[in-house]
C-alpha cells in the first residue's frame, strides 16, 4: 500500500472516531468506565425551607401568644425516607401582665407586673419522611438550644414611685417533636418549590426573672420561675434540589 493510501486511511479513521465521539456527546451516552462511576454516585436530596410561625407557651398564664420566623436546610440521601436538618427560629411572644401579691414583715402589696419574651431557637431534627410524593407527610424529633430574652418590670398599686425593671438574657437545652405536611410539584422551575404546614412542641428548662426596688428604706424583689416550653405552628415555602422529586 502506497504512502498516499495509508496516509488517507489513517484520516479516514480519525474523522470516524471524531463522529462517534460527536455522536456520543450529542446523545448523551458516554464511555462504560463513566457510566459506571455516574450510577455508582448516590444522589444527594436537599430541602431548603423558609417560614413564618406562630407560637405560644404551654400554659397560657405563663406568656402571650406571639410571631416570628425560622429558616433552614435539610439533607437526604438516596430514597431513604430520613432527613437530617438545622434550623433556626425566632419569636416574640408580646407583653404579659399579671400581679402580684409581695408580703415583707408586716407589709402586703400588690404590684403590676409585667414581662416581654423573645425566645430564639437552634434545632437540630431528624425527620421521617417519605421523597417521590408529592404530598409528603413528616414526623420528627428535635434538640435544640434555646435563648430567652426577657424584660421585667413591676410597680406598687398603693406606691406608684416604687418601680423596678430588668433585662436577662437565659440559654437552655430544649427537646421536642413536631409533624406536619410539605406539598411539592407547585413550581418545577424552580428547583421543585413546595408549601410546607407544620407545627412542633418544645419542652425546655425553667428560666427566672427578677427586679429590685426600696420601699420605706426597704429592699423588696420579685423573682419568678418562667417555663420556656413552646407550642409552634409554622408555615412557609421551601425548594427542593437532587433526588426525589
Amino acid at each position: 500500500m502506497s504512502r498516499t493510501a495509508q496516509g488517507a486511511m489513517l484520516c479516514l479513521t480519525l474523522l470516524l472516531a471524531h463522529g462517534a465521539q460527536a455522536h456520543a456527546d450529542a446523545t448523551g451516552t458516554a464511555p462504560d468506565s463513566q457510566a459506571a462511576t455516574a450510577s455508582d454516585a448516590t444522589p444527594m436530596r436537599i430541602d431548603v425551607a423558609m417560614f413564618g410561625l406562630f407560637s405560644t407557651p404551654f400554659h397560657a398564664h405563663d406568656g402571650g401568644a406571639g410571631l416570628g420566623f425560622g429558616l433552614g436546610p435539610r439533607f437526604g440521601v438516596g430514597s431513604i425516607p430520613l432527613m437530617l436538618g438545622v434550623d433556626f427560629m425566632a419569636s416574640y411572644l408580646g407583653t404579659l401582665h399579671s400581679e402580684a401579691v409581695v408580703r415583707f414583715g408586716d407589709t402586703t402589696l400588690l404590684a403590676n407586673t409585667s414581662r416581654q419574651d423573645k425566645l430564639y431557637f437552634f434545632d437540630a431534627t431528624l425527620r421521617l419522611q417519605w421523597p417521590h410524593w408529592l404530598v409528603r407527610p413528616y414526623l420528627e424529633g428535635v434538640l435544640a438550644a434555646a435563648a430567652a430574652q426577657r424584660n421585667y418590670a413591676f410597680s406598687f398599686v398603693d406606691n406608684p414611685s416604687a418601680t423596678a425593671s430588668s433585662s436577662s438574657a437565659h440559654w437552655t437545652s430544649s427537646a421536642g417533636w413536631g409533624a406536619g405536611l410539605d406539598f411539592h410539584g407547585l413550581y418545577e422551575r424552580a428547583g421543585d418549590v413546595f408549601l410546607t404546614l407544620g407545627f412542633r412542641r418544645m419542652t425546655a428548662g425553667h428560666t427566672s426573672v427578677a427586679a429590685t426596688t426600696e420601699v420605706n428604706d426597704q429592699s423588696v424583689s420579685i423573682r419568678r420561675n418562667v417555663p420556656t416550653d413552646t407550642t409552634v405552628v409554622m408555615l412557609g415555602v421551601g425548594s427542593h434540589f437532587g433526588a426525589g422529586n
